[in-house]
């Protein structure tokens, strides 16, 4: 139904939600995954992850945070799952986005 669609256009990234950043310069766009590490009202704080092998994920062991606005997410994820080597794994079809970092 409608309003399904409406609650799902009103749902907004929260503190520790991991969310698809689409970050775009002059000559390309690309997508990164992030965890929210604080908002305040337009602006959020991530923490990005990098793409490891297959469809995982793992923290730079240098921390990588920059402010992003709520324009620049696409996708809100649901909680990954984490191996003993600190890979995060998402359910979510990475095929679909161009240029995944």
């Amino acid at each position: 139904s409608e309003l399904d669609l409406n609650d799902e256009k009103e749902k907004v990234p929260e503190i520790n939600d991991y969310v698809v950043v689409k970050l775009t310069s002059q000559k390309s766009i690309k997508h990164y995954v992030a965890i929210i590490i604080s908002k305040s009202q337009e602006e959020y704080v991530a923490k990005f992850l990098r793409k490891s092998l297959g469809n995982k994920f793992t923290f730079p062991s240098k921390d990588d945070i920059a402010n992003i606005e709520l324009s620049e997410i696409v996708e809100i994820l649901c909680q990954p799952s984490v191996n003993n080597r600190q890979q995060y794994s998402f359910s979510f079809d990475i095929n679909k986005y161009k240029n995944m970092g």
